[in-house]
């Protein structure tokens, strides 16, 4: 934000929050919120915008009228800026949903902020709440780009080979990414997410694939350890592809597709459902980044395995016996290809977009209509 803030406040996450704000704020026990006069060319919003009534519009609200910035705006259009005390949850789940760290630090610092800033404990007031919402955001944000990059790249990969897709597998996914995003939606809203999102069920589908998937993982990397040539056999390597005929060699794209989507939808999951028991509960960022490092881990594990397979199945070459049928040979190098195209996508880092300051603390940017709607922002690059 190039703007210099007309106020500035830090708000307590717990009632052991030193009474100093720049302690609190350096200690990870403040949230630091900022506003100013909406400046010309703000950037484009990410998401459906959120009514004025939603939670997090109702307490950004409350903190301008308890702070006198909603007289010194006198209702114009506002730009919140918040600042989360830590950066760590974010950095736990870049390498769960995509294993990027490019592009990660802002590469701004506080927009001139002054000593006046002041620390702002309200009876009642739900700083935890809005940092939950924050983290979360921002979360879904990074999940998102990083989400759609890898699958672009490994979509272009799967469609130079023959592939069909387990409708039923595809639909479950599809259904359980709705499901989080509007989830999400409604987080942000009441701060609760309705049962009849059906979140609950999605992370039910969304554990029994991912198991399934830890499944296929195995099988095709012990198919490959179990043929000690130096080159394998075209025939050989498409039994392992359908798991000893569990499966088809067609299935293989795209169950690796699937694989990948289940992981990281599964991370997204974690963060969402944390972060509704954390807000719900009041509780603090600490315990949201301890609830879900495991599981994330667990996610990061899950990926990198997934790229040493595919690597295995990959790196050797591939042979047939002579003479070959029609259309073997062409067979053959196209599915070596393809392997080497899965692999190396799979091993990509994409880009991530710049939610982290150099502090490493999140930075979220909320535009405020004067009717009190409001925008988040997308991501610088």
């Amino acid at each position: 934000m190039s703007e210099e803030p007309s106020g500035t406040v830090v708000l307590p996450l717990s009632p052991s929050t030193p009474r100093d704000p720049w302690r609190a704020v350096s200690e990870g026990t403040g949230l630091l919120v900022s506003w100013s006069d909406m400046p010309s060319g703000a950037a484009s919003s990410w998401g459906p915008p959120l009514k004025a009534t939603s939670a997090l519009a109702q307490q950004l609200t409350h903190v301008l009228e308890t702070s006198g910035g909603a007289s010194a705006l006198n209702g114009s259009a506002a730009l919140f800026r918040l600042e989360l005390p830590t950066g760590a949850t974010m950095q736990n789940l870049v390498p769960a949903v995509g294993g990027g760290y490019r592009g990660l630090v802002r590469g701004v610092g506080n927009p001139g902020l002054r000593g006046d800033v002041r620390l702002l404990p309200v009876a009642g007031f739900a700083a935890p709440a809005i940092a939950m919402m924050g983290l979360s955001v921002g979360a879904e944000m990074l999940a998102r780009q990083q989400q759609d990059q890898k699958l672009k790249s490994i979509h272009d990969a799967v469609s130079r080979l023959e592939s069909h897709a387990d409708e039923t597998l595809q639909a479950q996914l599809s259904s359980a990414e709705q499901a989080l995003e509007s989830a999400m939606a409604a987080l942000l809203d009441g701060a609760a997410i309705p049962s009849a999102i059906g979140l609950g069920s999605a992370r039910d589908n969304l554990r029994v694939i991912r198991n399934r998937a830890l499944t296929w993982m195995d099988e095709w990397s012990q198919g490959m350890t179990a043929i000690t040539d130096p080159d394998v056999d075209l025939a050989k390597l498409k039994k392992v592809l359908s798991r000893q005929k569990r499966s088809t060699v067609e299935s293989f794209p795209t169950q690796v597709e699937a694989v990948y989507r289940a992981l990281v939808l599964d991370s997204r999951a974690l963060v969402l459902t944390s972060a509704e028991a954390s807000v719900k509960e009041s509780g603090s960022l600490s315990a949201l980044e301890e609830h879900i490092e495991r599981q994330l881990a667990a996610n990061v594990d899950a990926q990198a395995r997934l790229r040493e397979v595919l690597w295995q199945l990959a790196e050797r070459p591939i042979s047939m016996r002579l003479p070959a049928r029609p259309g073997a040979t062409r067979e053959m190098y196209a599915l070596d290809n393809g392997l080497t195209q899965l692999a190396r996508r799979l091993s990509d880092l994409p880009d991530a977009p710049g939610l982290l300051g150099p502090s490493g603390r999140q930075v979220l940017e909320i535009a405020r209509e004067s009717s009190g709607r409001l925008s988040v922002l997308a991501p610088s690059a």
